[in-house]
């Protein structure tokens, strides 16, 4: 019942999280236009991609120090305190520097939720047991943009960003009351070079890194490029790409992971649904250049059927590399964790070189081809079933 309830708090905590980070997903890079020019948006994700990775090379002794409890709610009371920060309008050098802040505590503080959560997991049920956290994550990950829309209907920025602090509040209460004297298990003390050895030695654990590395390599572009590209090449009012498309193209994410997830712990195993979810993804993105159209509905669609691939590959991928790891393994899970961290430097990089040489419509072209390249990672995985 213990091992139920702390569940239960976790899930609670993780739609309250993901509804605040949500809110301003889609928002940002155009927030950031305020500062900096837009071509130089994709490198304030890159620099503060590369902090995360360095602090993740500290992680493991931070969280031996500080116990998972003491940091996660640090890091939940910094991100209140960066959010209000940016509600208020600050100077250039104030709004990247705390954007910066931001976007490390979002990485830190995820990596810290997944530690309960495989924490209190069991390897027989962890395909259900990510379905539901996935599907809870995405559902209120679907419910941000709607209110974002509304919001920015009025360009109201500060609006936004008070409202993401605002939601954090109870994540913090949820967690002081909820997982107060948790006992961290004997987490293990393995230096960065161990951890990478493992990572890349270990089979089936370097083909899922990879995997996951696609599938946040994909969402990386998405996040950054796709609301520019739709809002000021195709000309569709930001307020539609975040309050109508982007809704519509997240339903996958509510709609699928717990029934996939429980189809892998069941039935079929993750391998086969990785594969469909990778041909789904790769071939949909490729021909989205085609479209071309200020269809809202068009675009709503296209974007829906890439994420039902993704919404796959997502549970699969988590699901599959929990099986194959326990709590103790906090490198392990810091390092699958950073994968995000990893993305946000390389895809704004690889972007910026496509981009040299094309236009931005053929960046999706690119970015279908390098998912399909994830198919022969796949087939090398051995199946847990």
């Amino acid at each position: 019942m213990k091992r139920t309830s702390h569940l239960r708090a976790i899930y609670l905590i993780t739609f309250f999280y993901a509804l605040h980070y949500a809110v301003t997903l889609y928002a940002e890079s155009s927030f950031l236009t305020r500062y900096v020019e837009a071509g130089s948006v994709g490198l304030l994700f890159t620099g503060a991609a590369i902090i995360s990775i360095l602090i993740h090379f500290r992680f493991s002794d931070i969280i031996r120090r500080l116990g998972n409890y003491a940091l996660i709610l640090i890091l939940a009371a910094a991100e209140i305190a960066s959010l209000v920060i940016l509600a208020t309008g600050p100077s250039r050098e104030i709004a990247l520097l705390t954007f910066t802040v931001h976007q490390v505590v979002l990485t830190l503080f995820f990596i810290s939720l997944n530690v309960f959560l495989e924490n209190f997991s069991r390897d027989k049920t962890t395909g259900a047991t990510r379905g539901v956290f996935l599907t809870i994550l995405n559902s209120a990950i679907l419910l941000g943009p709607l209110v974002t829309g509304q919001i920015l209907r009025e360009n109201e920025y500060s609006v936004m960003f008070f409202a993401s602090a605002f939601l954090m509040i109870p994540v913090f209460i949820i967690i002081a009351f909820s997982l107060a004297g948790f006992r961290d298990p004997g987490y293990d003390r393995i230096s960065m070079a161990e951890s990478m050895r493992q990572a890349i030695t270990r089979d089936n654990i370097r083909r899922i890194f990879i995997v996951q590395f696609l599938l946040e390599f994909f969402f990386s572009i998405m996040v950054i490029y796709t609301p520019i590209y739709l809002s000021k090449t195709i000309g569709i009012p930001l307020s539609h790409v975040v309050g109508i498309i982007m809704p519509i193209a997240l339903l996958p994410f509510v709609i699928f992971p717990y029934l996939t997830g429980l189809i892998a712990d069941r039935r079929i195993g993750e391998k086969e649904m990785l594969f469909a979810g990778l041909i789904i993804t790769g071939l949909t993105t490729i021909f989205l250049p085609i479209i071309g159209a200020k269809g809202v509905l068009v675009w709503a669609l296209a974007l829906f059927i890439t994420r039902i691939g993704a919404t796959l590959i997502e549970t699969m991928a988590g699901t599959y590399f929990f099986k194959q790891i326990d709590a103790t393994d906090t490198h392990l899970i810091s390092l699958f964790s950073n994968l995000r961290s990893l993305s946000y430097i390389i895809a704004p990089i690889a972007a910026s070189l496509v981009l040299v040489f094309t236009d931005m419509k053929y960046l999706f072209v690119f970015l279908g081809l390098a998912m399909l390249s994830g198919l022969w990672v796949t087939a090398k995985l051995k199946d847990t079933r």
